[in-house]
């Protein structure tokens, strides 16, 4: 909770929280020399308790005290005396008497500047306090207070917790003044208490307005106190303590800025945040690939959610609960992280994935091979950033099988040899050849060795690799007007051309239409060499 926000609404909590926090830091007594120094005559080492963080218990001052004390934040932590007399003069024309009002140092100026700055902004903040009848054309720097009855007034008709005092310093870097207004004493049924119409008179308000009117007539308006060298701005992660470094691309409302002793500015680095050590985690794959990871119990059950934005900040003082229910929670680590998540990282030969589970324990399918080796890496992180603990590695081992794989007979067909290769997952490669005394068989092959009708053993990782080639035997195909002669195709009788395509009618021969006119007798040797058919016919008849 941003402390200009609980000065500005005046809350008890913070307070008391933090006057414990210094307690325990320093010890009460130094804490009761700071206030006696600051002119709380009243406070003693035997009377002080936390409960003077509110003003509360056997804590007593006068308006005087509080103006005194007040105005030390002003003057930049020096205590001066509060004071009626300025000056003494005579009226025969001795030398005036100025009192020496000098400071005395009683907190750091920077301190000093740091608590003023909070009481401007309660004047100037968006808060419902009473002081915004404070605003001026100058800075002002102000608080309210208020005491109630608790269960003294009842035997007045006063209503349990009513108030019965009411509070208003304000000041100018020039003038402080404190007003209280409210009932020294209880009076049966005469309404000595402030109710809701009383309050909204804004009594101390008004006053007060008043007086730094008149204080301020006729003079310029007074500054601003300054800001000493040693109070610098810091920008941090709301909420945290040590002030941590904002991470790049956070959501602007998880950021705020304010001021600090330049000494105390430094900031921790955001990716701070802790998470565990994993102290167990286990593996194990069925045949079926289902893999089932085991975490042990992240030791913070609490971190495995995202933190509610709300809690109850009340706090116990003497014995009385000081309630502060639903109140903001400013900053938790898992609104920027998320929540711790049970992970794994499961890597397969050249592959990997990640796995994210809400829950101790998940079961997730994998595709494997036989074969194949498994290493699987559990560790506990923040589910938006990969901010983690130690890990815990197990390696899983695929079983490699031996398969005994049957080779087709010799007389398969093509299709039971496509069905065989893939029902086992072997390549096969076809190539037909024509060969009549062969027709219907087949040659396996692998590795250049016919294996037909053998019995095979392979790995399961590798049988996927088999390559088998097979050879089909077919009988001849011949053309139109061909036969198989001799285990080979060839034209029937009167025909030609390729016996596989198809042959066709050789051309009948063809007589010499012209006559010779020549008497004498041709003795040039015949241009057509090539008997009739007659004469072939008869000369094949010859050779027989």
């Amino acid at each position: 909770m941003p402390l200009e926000y609980a000065v500005g609404n005046s809350l008890n909590t913070p307070a008391l929280k933090t006057l414990q926090e210094v307690i325990d830091a320093i010890g009460s007594k130094k804490v009761v020399q700071y206030l006696q120094n600051l002119g709380f005559s009243r406070v003693t080492q035997d009377e002080f308790n936390v409960g003077y963080a509110i003003g509360g218990s056997t804590y007593e001052a006068s308006t005087v005290e509080m103006a005194g004390a007040h105005a030390t934040m002003i003057n930049g932590g020096s205590y001066i005396k509060p004071h009626t007399i300025t000056k003494i003069e005579f009226k025969d024309g001795t030398s005036p008497v100025v009192p020496d009002y000098s400071g005395t140092q009683v907190i750091s100026a920077e301190s000093a500047y740091l608590a003023s700055h909070l009481m401007y902004q309660a004047v100037y903040g968006p808060y419902s306090n009473y002081m915004q009848i404070l605003k001026r054309g100058y800075p002002i720097y102000g608080k309210t207070g208020t005491t109630d009855w608790g269960s003294d007034g009842l035997k007045f008709g006063i209503p349990q917790g009513a108030a019965k005092d009411k509070w208003m310093i304000a000041s100018s870097s020039k003038y402080t003044n404190a007003v209280w207004v409210g009932y020294e004493k209880g009076i049966k049924d005469k309404d000595t208490y402030f109710d809701s119409k009383k309050s909204k008179l804004n009594i101390p308000g008004n006053i007060s307005k008043l007086m730094l009117d008149v204080l301020h007539k006729d003079e310029e308006n007074p500054p601003a106190i300054t800001q000493p060298d040693g109070v610098t701005s810091i920008t941090h992660i709301k909420g945290l303590y040590p002030y941590t470094a904002v991470l790049e691309g956070m959501d602007g409302s998880f950021v705020t800025t304010g001021m600090i002793k330049k000494e105390f500015n430094k900031l921790a680095d955001p990716l701070q945040a802790s998470v565990q050590d994993i102290g167990t985690f286990d593996a194990s794959l069925s045949t079926d690939g289902n893999l089932h990871l085991t975490w042990g119990d992240y030791p913070d059950a609490s971190k495995l959610t995202v933190a509610p934005n709300t809690k109850n900040l009340g706090i116990e003082v003497g014995g009385k609960w000081y309630d502060a229910p639903d109140c903001a929670v400013a900053f938790d680590w898992t609104w920027v992280y998320g929540p711790i998540r049970y992970k794994a990282q499961v890597s397969i030969q050249d592959f990997s994935f990640d796995v994210t589970s809400e829950q101790s324990s998940i079961d997730q399918h994998i595709d494997v091979k036989p074969g194949d080796k498994v290493n699987v890496c559990g560790y506990y992180a923040y589910e938006n950033m990969n901010y983690r603990s130690n890990e815990i590695c197990k390696e899983i081992q695929v079983e490699d099988k031996e398969i005994q794989l049957t080779i087709p007979s010799d007389k398969a067909t093509k299709a039971e040899i496509e069905s065989w290769a893939s029902a086992n997952g072997v390549t096969v490669s076809f190539t037909e050849v024509a060969d009549e005394a062969k027709k219907g068989t087949n040659e396996i092959i692998s590795n250049g060795v016919k294996v037909n009708g053998t019995t095979m053993t392979f790995m399961q990782s590798t049988i996927g690799q088999a390559r088998f080639a097979v050879t089909l035997y077919v009988g001849l195909a011949c053309g139109d007007n061909a036969s198989v002669v001799n285990g080979a195709c060839a034209c029937n009788q009167g025909y030609e051309g390729d016996p596989i395509k198809g042959c066709t009618a050789k051309p009948a021969p063809t007589p010499d239409p012209t006559p010779s006119t020549d008497p004498s007798p041709d003795t040039s040797p015949s241009p057509d060499p090539t008997p009739s058919e007659d004469t072939q016919d008869q000369n094949d008849e010859n050779k027989d």
